[in-house]
């Protein structure tokens, strides 16, 4: 696995703003997707001629939305090399199920 400087590294090169995680569960579209969900896929199978509903794809995308960034889904943590600073960083929950 490579080694990563991190911002706290005397030489690495500066970095042009600091890592800030990003909280997707914190936006309204996450409060919305999370509320309605269940139903928005459940109107879509009762409208479909076979009630199958939308694609597969559509419901493991917006479930896919639902855990990304959430450390509790997956994370990984990155240590520098030079100075030893760790962090955790979110991954998208997708790449932890395969």
């Amino acid at each position: 696995m490579p080694a990563i400087a991190c911002a706290l590294s005397t030489s690495a090169r500066p970095a042009k703003r600091p890592y800030a995680r990003r909280q997707p569960d914190k936006t309204v579209l996450y409060e919305l997707v999370r509320e309605h969900l269940e139903s928005f896929l459940e109107e879509g199978r009762r409208r479909s001629a076979h009630g199958e509903g939308y694609p597969a794809y559509v419901e493991r995308t917006f479930r896919s939305f639902l855990t990304c960034g959430v450390m509790a889904c997956g994370c990984a943590k990155l240590r520098c090399a030079e100075c030893g600073h760790e962090m955790f960083v979110a991954v998208r929950g997708v790449l932890m199920q395969g």
